[in-house]
Parts: C-alpha cells; structure tokens; sequence
C-alpha cells in the first residue's frame, strides 16, 4: 500500500487555476497531488501520466502550461504562484523525469492541528475498540 496521498480541498474549485484553466487544469492538479510522493515530487513521463489519468496529450500539454506559469493572483507566494516546477529546474533533485508540486506540504498539513469534532471523536473511539478487541483475539 502506497503512502502517498493528497488532501484535496474544496476551494480549489474557486481558486485562480480554476478562472485560469478550467476543469482539465484542476484535474490535473488533483491528479498530481495525489499521485506525488510525501515530499510533492511526481517521478513520471508525460506521456504515461497523461494516459495514467485518462487525458488526450494536446488537454494535458494545454493543462500543464497553466500549472508551470506564475500566477501574481495565487494566495501561496512561493515560486511566483507556480503550482509545479519541473524537476529538471531543480539542481538538488536526483532525476530529470516528472515535477514538483510546490504547494503539496503546505496542503498536506493543512487542517491537521484542527479541533476535533464529535464526529472525529466518535470515530477515533470506535477505532480504538476495534483495535483493543483485535489485541484480545
């Protein structure tokens, strides 16, 4: 079981990619969020990754142009509102193949220090009595 995962949130569908790209450049994101390592960095082809997720080469070149372009209306200002960076831009990354999502730590940890709700905390009880009756067996 793989451990990578990506936290999608539900503004993505107002943000500045969605005004820029439409719904192919957030499938995109999405797709590279959740398909990237822990650290944000997606190891694949082009061409590959593009039939892995189910897109026409011409869609994912066009949706990958806005990923790769500054955004000056980005709320995250790290690498001018980037959402990617190729890894062959990065002389401290083994590997030339795939990208970088700039924002994968930020989004990653985002919503983790909340407050828990009953819900979760009802969750995480019966979570715990599963395990304690697994231990007895």
């Amino acid at each position: 079981m793989s451990d990578n995962y990506g936290k999608i949130f539900e503004d993505i569908y107002d943000s500045t990619l969605m005004a820029q790209g439409g719904k192919d450049a957030v499938y995109l994101m999405i797709s590279m969020i959740v398909k990237s390592d822990k650290d944000g960095y997606l190891r694949k082809d082009d061409r590959l990754f593009a039939r892995e997720i189910d897109m026409d080469e011409k869609t994912y070149r066009e949706a990958l142009h806005i990923l790769l372009e500054p955004d000056p209306q980005s709320n995250l200002d790290a690498h001018e509102g980037r959402r990617i960076i190729p890894l062959s831009d990065l002389p401290s990354v083994e590997g030339k193949r795939g990208y970088w999502v700039v924002n994968k730590g930020h989004y990653r940890s985002k919503g983790s220090n909340r407050v828990s709700t009953p819900r979760v905390n009802k969750h995480r009880n019966k979570q715990a009595k599963l395990l304690d009756i697994k231990e007895r067996l």
